[in-house]
């Protein structure tokens, strides 16, 4: 449940201040990591809206501080999710439909949900070793895979696992990488790009075969 209030006190060099609650039930204790938009936040006398709960130390604090009608993080990441993933089902299945009717070798679309499996994986080992304090994939390997052509994979694994879907420098990368790979492989369906693309499929026969052979 949200509520409304006015800043009455704001202390800047230690980060926290008290909202005077329209409800009439007195101020309320945050801190600046609660609120949603430090850019837009200006101290006293700034009506906010803000959810309740409690701080470490147990004690009632007010939580997503922000601008009436201002959209919480939690909202803009839902959105943000919703498009990611709508964009990696649409991907997919333009491949599947490409491949189905030979627009597009069948090794395309088996290379794309191969790496995609192997990057939904590397995301959900990572997530158990962040979980129990154990050694964890580094951001450059998740980006990697994701730059190769796994990217709808770490689009299922941050919605599904909710891991790596918040920090926004990780975000920026990650959607920098989904660019590159989605211009390379308009690049590749152009004539000067067929034969790299070839050259691509045969790497990754060359990939499944080493792989099939440590496996027997």
């Amino acid at each position: 449940m949200k509520y409304t209030g006015t800043v009455t006190q704001w202390n800047a060099d230690k980060g926290f201040g008290f909202i005077r609650q329209d409800n009439g039930r007195g101020k309320i204790f945050f801190h600046i990591s609660n609120v949603i938009n430090r850019q837009t936040f200006e101290g006293v006398g700034q009506s906010v809206r803000f959810k309740t709960g409690v701080d470490r130390q147990g004690r009632p604090c007010a939580t997503h501080v922000g601008l009436p009608g201002e959209k919480t993080s939690s909202q803009k990441q839902q959105r943000t999710g919703i498009f990611s993933t709508v964009l990696a089902i649409a991907f997919l299945l333009f491949l599947a439909a490409a491949t189905a009717t030979h627009r597009l070798p069948l090794e395309l679309l088996l290379l794309y949900a191969t790496l995609s499996l192997m990057t939904f994986i590397a995301y959900a080992l990572d997530k158990s070793a962040a979980k129990n304090n154990r050694w964890r994939t580094k951001e450059s390997t998740l980006h990697l895979f994701a730059l190769l052509g796994g990217w709808p994979g770490a689009v299922f694994a941050q919605q599904l696992l909710r891991h790596k879907s918040r920090k926004s420098e990780f975000r920026v990368a990650f959607w920098m990488t989904v660019i590159l790979n989605l211009c390379v492989f308009v690049w590749f369906q152009s004539d000067k790009g067929a034969s790299y693309q070839d050259m691509f499929i045969s790497k990754f026969h060359q990939f499944t075969s080493d792989v099939q052979r440590q496996l027997r």
